[in-house]
């Protein structure tokens, strides 16, 4: 009745945990990103549970294999778990189901029949023997015959009997070890309860821990990022600001671009300033150019048409070859005139179109304030209900603690362990003792036989006579006999423990370990439809769930528990409580689904282009800039600013006015050239970096010209397109934006849920400590306790089957060691037997003598 108290108690404790769970969601260090997803925190840590499954193979391993092994070959049956079942609930006769369990026992009981021979027959053959070696025979005639065989027969029988004593030996210390394991088998089995209990203590601290952990902290991060996001500043973040963002990829385009516009057609006006100021001042200076040039042409045709020039090699030369002609201005720059397209843009940008663009981008960012005016009142309203239902669930939290605590307090039985296993300590002594004593009666038996063998070894002398052998050799012999006595007398009580032994262990490993190992102990019995509760097909899904159709079996839970499976998972809590219905938000606040009804937003006040921007663009594109001929412009600049190359000229002159003989015209000659040479550098010089600023205007103005009307047009339209979106479909957009705003709210529940879920089917309440329970136990029991108790059994059954050939090999060698009395005729290698041979004979009590003796042939005496 207690243990049916306590395991509906500790359902009612994973119950409560389960049904907690479903309320919360948040990590110790819980963080939300920019798109509201939360990254949720693991549960707390665990307390670290102590209880070790694992099983470490010792020494005694193998010969525990080679004893499941033997027990294998002896029970080779299925267990018959109907018959068991029957059994169990008494609706079978065991003496009507007889002929079924010896059906199922004839291995046990062929192995016990045999030891029962062994033991009604051992003593009878060993006072059989007695008698015979008293009457003289069966080697109790102290004479023996000598022949060349003898060495390898001794050396032949020492070698097996030392390899049978040498198993035996085995089998002892395996006696000793698995004797051993057995007593401290006990204090392992009271450490293996202590932290199980202990474990299960933690698993349920553990378990409130989370609970709380995920009742408390976590719905209160959840609510509170809830409560975060319903303010007028979250709405103006999440619906204002994304809406704002939404037009702008419209609207602030369009604005852009009329404010791009502004500084492009500024820029034009600038350009076409800087082209009409550069071609005047080049005008002028080329003017100014052309008039030394012709003065220069006129002074150098002069000299090179004189008298002393006509008799000069040089002169005439340098007349021949320079073509005055080419002194003159090549581009004619009062053909760039653009002062009619200057003026009209002047005209056209009597308003500021980039300020006018700015304050139309200042109206379109006052929206989001639109929005959060209108949202004030609705949120009030749900945070309200928040706040009320965080307190119902915070003492939901504290209520259902009670009974977990009243449960756990009921668990404390440490004291009462204490008591049994201090008795089953003192118990477990007796049992030792008497496994020292079965074990120190084989050990006598290996000790005879290994001291008969090494004293037989050590005083035997090969070319001895067996009646001349000494007190070593003969000890030997005595030795080994009386191994062989020991072995008469202990073997039939030696083989009455094993064979109970062996039944008991042998069953409970194939009936009890062998069915826990393959869970067939759960499945075939525990678990078996109607068989606990004859009204239940499922007696766990009846019990905790109320519904027998439910196949929640031990064994199930076993096998989850193993891979640390969350309680409500293994136990099928959802049939009781639907976690997925306890967690939705949307359900229980439908409040948070309304929010956008009481907002209405008027965008009817934003413009991206006013009556006078618009103007201003309509006007500047007809004012003529891009019907400005560009290309005409820049070839007349870059037919270049003489006609001549005047470096050559004067290159020319210098070496031409270095080979003149005339003193006279060779300093007309060079004065010419350096006027040439002022020329060039002042003159032509200046007037250079006007005639790269111009062309690098013209090229500006002329890139920008080309798409300058297309452009204006196309930002028109663009910003009548942005503006007619905004006044158009606006209220849409607004509305899909708070429902938008809506579903971010509710996220933080979905995902809330989601994880609820999730740590409610695959975290909370691990519950590995209840699988540790069972193993650990298993392991104690089975492992421990159990395959201890059938290597010992299984120990002595080895030893005891080295008893028959140990005492055959024993008594053959023992003839060997031991003093003779007579000496059967003796055989030499090259003739047959002699006889009348003196011997020494040993008398007894005296020293040997020397006398004749009459030695018996071969025939008459006893052979070996």
């Amino acid at each position: 009745m207690k243990f049916r108290t306590r395991t509906l108690s500790l359902v009612a404790v994973t119950l409560t945990v389960i049904v907690c769970t479903c309320v919360v969601d948040s990590r110790l260090t819980n963080s939300v990103n920019a798109n509201g997803v939360i990254s949720f925190a693991s549960l707390p840590a665990k307390e670290e549970y102590s209880t070790d499954t694992s099983y470490k193979t010792d020494s005694l391993q193998t010969f525990i294999e080679i004893a499941r092994s033997f027990l294998s070959v002896v029970q080779r049956r299925l267990v018959p778990y109907k018959l068991i079942r029957e059994l169990l609930k008494d609706e079978a006769d065991i003496r009507e189901e007889y002929r079924e369990i010896i059906d199922y026992e004839i291995g046990f009981l062929v192995c016990a029949a045999i030891g029962i021979l062994f033991i009604v027959f051992m003593p009878i053959v060993g006072l059989c023997f007695c008698c015979c070696r008293i009457c003289g025979r069966c080697g109790g005639e102290m004479m023996q015959e000598r022949d060349k065989f003898s060495e390898c027969k001794r050396t032949a029988f020492g070698i097996t009997l030392f390899l049978i004593v040498a198993a035996m030996t085995i089998g002892v210390v395996c006696t000793y070890v698995s004797n051993e394991k057995m007593n401290q088998s006990v204090s392992h089995m009271q450490g293996t309860i202590e932290t199980n209990m202990a474990d299960i203590e933690k698993y349920i601290n553990n378990s409130l821990k989370e609970f709380d952990f995920l009742v408390v902290n976590q719905y209160s991060y959840v609510n509170g990022l809830i409560m975060k996001e319903l303010n007028t500043e979250r709405v103006k973040q999440i619906v204002g600001n994304p809406l704002y963002a939404n037009l702008s990829v419209v609207v602030k385009p369009a604005i852009a671009a009329v404010a791009t516009m502004g500084k492009t057609m500024y820029r034009s006006q600038k350009a076409l300033a800087a082209v009409n100021e550069s071609a005047r001042e080049l005008e002028s200076q080329s003017a100014n150019l052309q008039l030394r040039l012709s003065n220069l042409k006129t002074n150098l045709d002069t000299t090179l048409g004189s008298a002393p020039c006509d008799i000069d090699l040089a002169c005439s030369n340098l007349r021949d070859n320079l073509d005055t002609n080419l002194l003159t201005t090549a581009a004619d720059y009062s053909t760039i005139d653009i002062s009619s397209e200057l003026e009209a843009v002047n005209d056209a940008l009597s308003e500021n179109v980039t300020a006018l663009a700015l304050q139309a981008e200042q109206e379109f960012d006052d929206l989001p304030e639109l929005v959060v005016n209108k949202s004030r009142n609705p949120i009030e309203d749900v945070k309200t209900k928040l706040s009320d239902f965080e307190e119902q669930v915070a003492k939901i939290a504290d209520d259902i603690k009670v009974p977990i605590k009243q449960v756990q307090g009921q668990m404390q039985v440490q004291d009462q362990l204490g008591d049994v296993f201090f008795y089953a300590e003192q118990y477990s002594k007796y049992i030792w003792y008497v496994g020292t004593t079965l074990m120190g009666f084989v050990l006598v038996i290996v000790s005879f036989y290994f001291m008969g063998l090494l004293c037989g070894i050590c005083g035997h002398e090969k070319d001895e006579s067996p009646v001349e052998r000494g007190c070593m050799s003969n000890c030997g012999g005595a030795m080994l006999m009386g191994g062989v006595l020991f072995c008469f007398i202990f073997a039939p009580l030696l083989m009455f423990l094993t064979t109970i032994s062996f039944l008991l262990g042998g069953n409970i490993e194939k009936l009890v370990c062998e069915p826990l190992q393959t869970k067939e102990f759960f499945t075939r019995i525990v678990d078996y439809p109607y068989f606990l509760d004859p009204s239940a097909q499922y007696f766990l899904g009846k019990a905790v769930l109320k519904d027998d159709s439910i196949p929640l079996t031990v064994s199930g839970i076993l096998d989850a528990c193993k891979e640390d499976g969350a309680i409500y998972d293994v136990m099928m809590l959802e049939h009781i409580v639907n976690v997925s219905k306890l967690v939705d938000y949307r359900s229980e606040f439908p409040e948070l689904e309304n929010i956008i009804t009481d907002l209405d937003v008027d965008l009817s006040d934003v413009h991206v282009l006013d009556v006078d921007t618009r103007t201003t663009l309509e006007e500047f594109n007809l004012t003529g800039i891009a019907g400005i001929d560009f290309n005409s412009y820049l070839s007349e600049i870059r037919r270049g600013i003489t006609a001549a190359n005047l470096t050559e000229f004067i290159t020319l002159m210098d070496t031409t006015a270095s080979h003149i003989v005339n003193p006279a015209l060779k300093a007309d000659i060079e004065a010419h050239a350096n006027d040439l040479r002022d020329i060039n550098s002042n003159n032509v010089g200046g007037m250079t970096g006007y005639v790269d600023i111009l062309e690098d205007n013209i090229n500006k103005l002329k890139a920008e010209s080309v798409t300058l009307q297309g452009d204006i047009s196309s930002v028109l339209d663009t910003a009548g397109a942005a503006e007619n979106y905004i006044q158009g479909p606006g209220d849409k957009v607004v509305k899909s934006y708070l429902r938008e705003y809506q579903n971010h709210v509710l996220q933080y529940a979905d995902q809330y849920a989601v994880y609820v879920h999730k740590v409610v089917y695959n975290n909370l309440g691990t519950c590995l400590p209840v699988w540790n329970l069972f193993e650990s136990l298993h392991i104690a029991v089975c492992f421990y306790v159990i395959d201890s108790f059938n290597c010992f059994w299984f120990s002595l059954g080895w030893c005891l089957f080295f008893f028959i050939p140990s005492i055959i090999f024993a008594v053959k060698l023992s003839k060997h060691y031991r003093r003779m009395e007579y000496e059967e005729g003796r055989q030499d290698e090259d003739s047959g037997y002699k006889e009348d041979v003196p011997m020494e004979i040993y008398q007894p009590g005296g020293y040997p003598d020397s006398r004749p003796v009459r030695v018996l042939p071969p025939s008459v005496g006893t052979p070996m």
